[in-house]
C-alpha cells in the first residue's frame, strides 16, 4: 500500500536507511521493484541516499521476478550525491561504467556536472571513457568547464581529456567556460594549449561570448593570450559590437583600448555606436562619441541618432544632438529624425526635436512629411503636437496622398477626426483620383465613412476609372457601408450608382450585398456600364449562389445583352457546368442563338467543355440548327 507520492513502506525504509525493516518487508513479500510516482525504485533511493548495505542487500536478493534491476540508474543515483562507496560497489558488480542513464548523462559526465571530484577520480581509475560525448557532443571536460569545477578540469586534462573537442554546435570547453565567466578554468585550459579562437557554428569565439556576457576578467585574459579582437560571427558582429549591444561599458573600453575597430559593422550595416544607441546605453554612446573622429564621424552619429529615436531613448537622442548631429539630416533608412519619431510614435522625442528647432514640414523621399507619417501610423498625440506647432495639414506625397487620406486608409478614426477639426481638405484626392471617403469605403472603415460624410465628403466623387465609394464598398463586400450609402443616395444619379454597386457585388460574389441592393429596388435586369445584366455577369464570374438568388428574385433568365448573348450562352462559354444545369432546370432556352448564329451548344463544344456539351445534347440541343 502506497502513501502520498507513491511511497510504499519498503521505499520509505530504503530511503531512510533502516536495513532491518527493509529485510523484514522483503521477507514478507514486499515488491522491491515498486516505484514511486517519479519512477524511483527502493534500490535507487537507497543508492541516492548512500545506504550501501541496503543497496547490497537488494542486489544480492534479486531472484525470480525481482531479477534484472537496471543498475545503471542505481549508479546514476549514487553518483548524483557523490556516494563513493556505493559507486565503487556497483562497479565491482559489473555495472556499465559508460552507460547513459535516463537523464542523458554517463556516470562520469554526471559526476563532473555535480562537482564530485573523488567520484570523478574513481571513475577514471576504473576505466571510464574520458572523452565519451553525450547526445549533442558534450564531453566530461565540457561539462566540468561549464560548471566551473576547476579541480575536475585539471584532473580530466591530466588524465588525457581532449581539450579542444567541441560539441556538435562547435562550442569547446574554452568557449563554455568563457561564456559562464569561469576565469580560473579559462586560465587552466589556456595553460594546457586550448585553441583560443575556435568558433562555434554561428561564428562566436570565446572572446565574443565572454564579451556578450560581460565577463571583463575573462575578456582581459583572452586578449592577453592573443585572442583575435575583431574576429566576427557569421552575421559580422564582433566582440565590440555585442558588448556595446549588451551595455557592458568596461568591456567596451577594454576592447577599444586593445585595438578593436569601432567602425566595424555587422552584415546589416550597423556600427557599435548605433547598436548601443538602439539599446539606450548612454554611457557607451558617450564613449564612442569621444572616440569617433574623421569624415565618417557624422554618418555614424546620424545613424546612432536614428537608432535611439527608434526605441525612444530620449537621453541618448539629447546627447547626440548636444554633440552636433544634424537634426534634419536623412539617415540610411531614408528618414529624418522627426519623421522616424513620428513613425514610431514617441511623443517625448517629437517634442524634444521640435523644441530644438527641427524643420517640422521637411519631407523625405516620395514627399512624405512628419505629419503624414504620424497620421499613417495612428499616433494621435503626435499628430496633435505637430498641428499645434503649425505643421502644414494638406501637404501630399508624390502620389498625392495627404495625411487625411492615409489616416482614413488605415482606419485611424481619432486621427481623421483631429485632421478634419483642423481644416484638412476632405475631398482632396490622390493622383489616381481616390479621395479619403473612397479609400475608407474600400477598406471597410464604417465609422470613418460615416464621419467623413457627416463632415461633407462628396459621396459621388469618382476615382479616375469612374468608380464611386458605394461601388468600391460593394466590390469588397462591406455591407454596412453599402447600407449607409444607400440611405444617403438621392437624386437622378441614385439608380445608376446602385446598378454599378450591384455589378461590383456580383463580380466578387458577395451574396448579402447583392440581396441588400435588390431589396432596395435595383432593377434586376438592367444592363450596367460593363454591358452586362446582373445574371449575365454572375454567369460569367461563375457564382452559382448569386445566380440562384437572382433566379429566386425573378430575373429574366433569357434576357440577352448586346449581340444577343444570353446568360446560358455565357455560362456555356465559361464552362460553369453547375450554372448551366441550374439555368436549364429553370427553363433557359438552349436554342436561342446569338447574332452570329452560334448556339450555347456550339460555344460549349468550341471551348472544349465536354460535360456541358453532353448535358445540352441530353436536353435536345442541336449544334447545326442555328450555326451559320
Amino acid at each position: 500500500k502506497v502513501a502520498n507520492k507513491g511511497f510504499a513502506p519498503l521505499y520509505i525504509a530504503s530511503r531512510d536507511g533502516h536495513l532491518d525493516v527493509v529485510q523484514l518487508l522483503v521477507e514478507k513479500g514486499a515488491d522491491i521493484r515498486q516505484e514511486d510516482d517519479a519512477g524511483t525504485a527502493p534500490l535507487t533511493i537507497a543508492a541516492l541516499n548512500g545506504h550501501l548495505e541496503i543497496v547490497q542487500f537488494f542486489i544480492e536478493t534479486q531472484t525470480g521476478r525481482n531479477r534484472g534491476i537496471n543498475l545503471g540508474e542505481v549508479l546514476r543515483a549514487a553518483v548524483q550525491e557523490g556516494h563513493l562507496t556505493v559507486v565503487d560497489d556497483l562497479l565491482d558488480r559489473g555495472t556499465d561504467i559508460d552507460s547513459i542513464a535516463k537523464n542523458g548523462l554517463t556516470p562520469l559526465c554526471f559526476a563532473c556536472q555535480q562537482g564530485h571530484l573523488d567520484v570523478v577520480r574513481l571513475l577514471i581509475q576504473r576505466g571510464a571513457n574520458i572523452n565519451k560525448a553525450l547526445e549533442g557532443g558534450a564531453t566530461p571536460l565540457f561539462i566540468a568547464s561549464q560548471k566551473g569545477h576547476l579541480d575536475i578540469v585539471r584532473l580530466l586534462i591530466k588524465s588525457g581529456a581532449n581539450i579542444n573537442k567541441a560539441m556538435e554546435c562547435g562550442a569547446t570547453p574554452l568557449y563554455i567556460a568563457s561564456q559562464n565567466g569561469h576565469l580560473a578554468v579559462v586560465q587552466e585550459l589556456l595553460k594546457n594549449k586550448a585553441l583560443i579562437d575556435i568558433a562555434s557554428d554561428n561564428g562566436a569565439t570565446p572572446l565574443y561570448i565572454s564579451s556578450e556576457s560581460g565577463h571583463l576578467d575573462v575578456v582581459r585574459e583572452l586578449l592577453g593570450k592573443g585572442a583575435e579582437i575583431n574576429k566576427s560571427m557569421n552575421d559580422d558582429t564582433t566582440p565590440l559590437f555585442i558588448a556595446s549591444q549588451k551595455g557592458h561599458l568596461d568591456v567596451v573600453r577594454l576592447l577599444v583600448e586593445r585595438g578593436a575597430d569601432i567602425r566595424q559593422e555587422d552584415d546589416a550595416g550597423t556600427a557599435p555606436v548605433t547598436i548601443a544607441a538602439l539599446n539606450g546605453h548612454l554611457e557607451i554612446v558617450r564613449f564612442f562619441i569621444e572616440m569617433l573622429t574623421g569624415r565618417d564621424r557624422n554618418i555614424n552619429l546620424v545613424n546612432a541618432l536614428q537608432a535611439a529615436i527608434q526605441k525612444g531613448h530620449l537621453a541618448v537622442v539629447n546627447e547626440l544632438l548636444d554633440k552636433g548631429v544634424d537634426i534634419n539630416r536623412i539617415a540610411k533608412n531614408g528618414l529624418t529624425p522627426l519623421c522616424f519619431a513620428c513613425q514610431e510614435g514617441h511623443l517625448d522625442v517629437v517634442q524634444l526635436l521640435i523644441n530644438r528647432g527641427v524643420d517640422i514640414n521637411k519631407a523625405i523621399k516620395c514627399g512624405i512629411t512628419p505629419l503624414y507619417m504620424a497620421s499613417q501610423n495612428g499616433h494621435l498625440a503626435v499628430v496633435q503636437e505637430l498641428l499645434k506647432n503649425k505643421a502644414l495639414i494638406d501637404i501630399a506625397s508624390d502620389n498625392g496622398m495627404t495625411p487625411l487620406y492615409v489616416a482614413a486608409h488605415n482606419g485611424h478614426l481619432d486621427v481623421v477626426r483631429e485632421l478634419l477639426d483642423n481644416g484638412a481638405d476632405i475631398n482632396k484626392a490622390m493622383n489616381e483620383g481616390c479621395a479619403p471617403l473612397y479609400i475608407a469605403s474600400q477598406k471597410g472603415h464604417l465609422e470613418i465613412v460615416q464621419l467623413l460624410v457627416e463632415r461633407g465628403a462628396d459621396i459621388n466623387q469618382l476615382e479616375n476609372t469612374g468608380v464611386a465609394p458605394l461601388t468600391i464598398a460593394a466590390f469588397n463586400g462591406h455591407i454596412k457601408i453599402v447600407q449607409f450609402f444607400i440611405e444617403k443616395q438621392t437624386g437622378r444619379g441614385r439608380n445608376i450608382n446602385l446598378v454599378e454597386a450591384l455589378q461590383a457585388a456580383i463580380q466578387k460574389g458577395h451574396l448579402a450585398v447583392v440581396n441588400e441592393l435588390l431589396d432596395k429596388g435595383v432593377d434586376i435586369n438592367r444592363i450596367a456600364k460593363n454591358g452586362l445584366t446582373p445574371l449575365c455577369f454572375a454567369c460569367q464570374e461563375g457564382h452559382l449562389d448569386v445566380v440562384q438568388l437572382l433566379i429566386n428574385r425573378g430575373v429574366d433568365i433569357n434576357k440577352a445583352i448586346k449581340c444577343g448573348i444570353t446568360p446560358l450562352y455565357i455560362a456555356c462559354q465559361k464552362g460553369h457546368l453547375k450554372i448551366v444545369q441550374l439555368l436549364l432546370d429553370k427553363g433557359a432556352n438552349f436554342n436561342i442563338p446569338i447574332q452570329s448564329g452560334y448556339t450555347p451548344l456550339f460555344v460549349a463544344e468550341y471551348s472544349g467543355h465536354t460535360e456541358i456539351v453532353l448535358l445540352l445534347r441530353s436536353r435536345g440541343a442541336s449544334i447545326r440548327k442555328f450555326n451559320l
